[in-house]
């Protein structure tokens, strides 16, 4: 049973001095709890204080004189107005109320961007030059420059694009939805700068272990077509989390590569970047030395971090438009363009900048869901928010085989959920061969946003528990806990076993060890294709029958059940949560939950502030 969160009013109350203080303080941490990194200063009006009124600040508070504007008796030794102080537990900026530490977070990414930003300035016409003579040599980063589909709308070669433009820079950005070829473009990248820079040193890093090594086996896929040569330097990547990578500090906020003690790489390439939180990134640029090039990889318009933050999609936002390109970085990127009709065309170039305009490069042609694909269709309209198109979608009988709707929370609908779960997981239950098992369990998955309450993780993975146990009787253990055929997930990293958070497993019987139940996992290095490991060395896992939409962040099943909220007030109800559950399949997507809740969802953005956007505009 979860905790009720706990009440700060007497918490602040008994450190400051004025009830303002307390009360901004209180809201603060609410705030931040719920994932924003400040709040505007016109929200705080209804706080009652005698020094109120004596701020006055209406209009915007960014010059340090303005702090003489009345802080009377103790107000003044805790707000810090603009940023003249750092000794201030707030910080009053661009009328935007924050907790110090979290305005220094922000502060550190925009001056450490904009520095990045102007180094690629200086040394751009060098690399360019670099370049061009890397074509000369044959170098050709298009991934998929064949024309389109008769019929289809001929986009520019925006891989080629990304790939030039990130070859160019100190800081860049690569984003697109499930299926535009992030991983694709990753690899012709990597092979640019392999040969642009044969000693080169490169990181590949995830916010989490599993998005980590699901980075490396994706570019070891990809590099199939590739030289000997470099398929055995990027084989020889090695992937890390964020944490591992800057060196994690047991119970501290710091890590052991900061800003006196840089990373030793040259690379750092941060894959699934949407899932990033601001005060991670303000610590990784810190810890990359300012000649360190760093790419973030996301797609902006999935969920956001569970920590504070949209750091993605706020990065995205302040560049404006995306896909704009000054004349010269036009010339250069269709220089590498083999199919003339997907060049970038003069309509793209731009001469207003936003600090981010030339780093970030938006892939927009999805190989996974086609222009007539229901699952594409519906994910389009659920991101775009028109409610009501789709529930047309789902009620339209041209889709019945990749769009199903169960709008009834109630018995009956569930008893058809259930079966057909049941059914769904009978691919695995039935297949002897435990590679063959792992495989057939990755086809489907029901993903929820929540893990409390009668249709939360818990309770579903108990409910499909106890039916498949009792449709594969002879298949399914019992109720031991690590019982014959039970899917699991890895909940904490184990780096001694070369577990991750996320990994799935399954609880099968070993005869090299007499019969004895072991946990079955997929291996992470070639020629390994899998490992198992004595029930009593899983240390944190939990039953994956369902999982989190969260957890689910960059995988793929061939299915997905997506279990929408009980009510409509739910404040995890939004358009993202319900794109990116939809978006983890790619064939057919089956909706459980009303109407009303899922328009709710649909018309519902999330929503964090920060002043991140607004101070790299």
């Amino acid at each position: 049973m979860s905790q009720a969160p706990p009440d700060l009013s007497q918490q602040f109350a008994d450190f400051f001095p004025d009830p303002m203080l307390g009360a901004w303080a209180k809201c603060l941490m609410e705030r931040i709890i719920d994932g924003h990194i400040c709040v505007p200063y016109s929200e705080l009006g209804n706080v009652e204080s005698p020094h109120q009124a004596a701020l006055g600040l209406e209009g915007n508070v960014e010059s340090p004189h303005q702090a003489a504007l009345g802080l009377e008796g103790n107000v003044w030794k805790w707000v810090a107005v603009g940023d003249e102080s750092r000794n201030k537990p707030f910080v009053l900026y661009n009328n935007m109320l924050y907790m110090q530490r979290y305005f220094l977070y922000e502060t550190e990414i925009v001056d450490r961007i904009r520095a990045r930003v102007d180094r690629t300035r200086l040394n751009w016409n060098e690399r360019a030059g670099a370049l061009r003579a890397l074509r000369d040599e044959g170098y050709a980063p298009a991934v998929d420059s064949r024309p389109a589909e008769e019929g289809r709308v001929l986009l520019p070669d925006w891989q080629t694009a990304a790939v030039v433009r990130a070859l160019c820079s100190d800081f860049g950005i690569i984003t697109g939805g499930p299926g535009t070829g992030k991983t694709t473009t990753l690899v012709r990248l990597l092979e640019g700068v392999h040969r642009l820079y044969p000693q080169a040193r490169v990181a590949l890093a995830a916010p989490t272990g599993k998005a980590s090594m699901r980075m490396l086996e994706s570019i070891r896929q990809q590099s199939a077509c590739l030289s000997i040569d470099l398929q055995q330097w990027l084989g020889g990547l090695k992937p890390f989390t964020l944490h591992r990578l800057l060196g994690y500090v047991p119970h501290s906020i710091y890590f052991k590569h900061h800003r006196d003690r840089h990373l030793p790489f040259d690379w750092v390439v941060v894959d699934e970047a949407s899932m990033v939180d601001v005060p991670m990134f303000a610590k990784l640029l810190e810890a990359c030395a300012p000649e360190t090039r760093l790419l973030l990889l996301g797609d902006k318009d999935q969920l956001a971090s569970v920590e504070s933050g949209s750091l993605l999609g706020d990065l995205c936002a302040s560049a404006g438009g995306l896909n704009r390109f000054s004349h010269n970085e036009r010339e250069l990127i269709n220089l590498f363009v083999t199919h003339p009709e997907r060049a970038i065309g003069p309509e793209a170039e731009t001469d207003e900048w936003s600090t981010l305009g030339q780093c970030i490069t938006e892939l927009r042609y999805s190989h996974r869901f086609n222009d007539e694909s229901g699952v594409g269709k519906l994910a389009r309209s659920v991101l775009g928010g028109q409610a009501e198109l789709a529930v047309d979608l789902l009620h339209n009988p041209s889709y019945a085989q990749a769009l199903r709707w169960y709008p009834n929370l109630a018995s009956n609908d569930w008893n058809v959920v259930l079966a057909d779960i049941v059914e769904a997981y009978r691919s695995y239950v039935e297949e002897d061969d435990v590679e063959r098992a792992l495989q057939r369990f990755k086809e489907y998955r029901v993903l929820t946003p929540v893990r409390e309450g009668q249709y939360g993780l818990y309770l579903l993975n108990l409910k499909i528990e106890e039916a498949v146990r009792q449709r594969f009787s002879a298949r399914v253990g019992q109720r031991e806990l690590f019982y014959r055929n039970r899917p699991i997930m890895v909940t904490r990293n184990d780096y001694a076993l070369g577990l991750f958070n996320g990994d799935i497993g399954l609880v099968r019987s070993d005869p090299a060890h007499n019969g004895q139940l072991r946990v079955w996992f997929e291996g992470h290095e070639e020629g390994n294709a899998l490992r198992s490991f004595h029930p009593s060395a899983i240390h944190a896992c939990e039953t994956a029958f369902a999982m989190t939409i969260h957890k689910s962040q960059g995988s793929e099943f061939d299915r997905v059940l997506v279990v929408l909220p009980e009510r409509e007030e739910n404040k995890l109800l939004t358009r993202e949560l319900i794109y990116t559950g939809i978006t983890r399949a790619r064939n057919q997507v089956a909706v459980w939950g009303p109407e009303s809740v899922l328009k709710t969802g649909v018309g519902r953005s999330i929503q964090r502030i920060s002043g991140l956007a607004d101070r790299l505009k």
